[in-house]
């Protein structure tokens, strides 16, 4: 992985308590997180997520990555890859292309 994705990692690693190892496993598990949860779980999450990350007044610079996207936007954006990376249907996510713009996205990031 990048420096940043292993800083990434390492920073969710600490502030969890969860390895990356472990934490990797959920994308193995059988059958999947999404055949456990289904949908409504995932996007539940993904509203909760963005919620905290759009009412952010603490840390401005975080809030900034998102600018270019409306709160639905990014939750319906971040649903979508949830579902199709846990488990569910992969073309959830990329209709509209969105595959190719997450990697537009985050390249300035050097995330994977």
């Amino acid at each position: 992985p990048s420096p940043m994705l292993s800083a990434l990692n390492a920073s969710a690693a600490e502030h969890s308590g969860v390895p990356t190892a472990t934490a990797s496993r959920v994308l193995t598990l059988s059958p999947s997180v999404f055949a456990r949860l289904g949908e409504p779980p995932l996007r539940a999450l993904s509203a909760a997520f963005y919620a905290r990350v759009f009412a952010d007044a603490l840390d401005p610079s975080f809030r900034s990555r998102f600018s270019s996207s409306t709160e639905k936007e990014a939750v319906d954006n971040f649903g979508d890859f949830l579902v199709a990376r846990l488990g569910g249907d992969p073309a959830v996510y990329m209709r509209r292309r969105k595959g190719y713009r997450l990697i537009g996205r985050h390249a300035a990031f050097g995330v994977g």
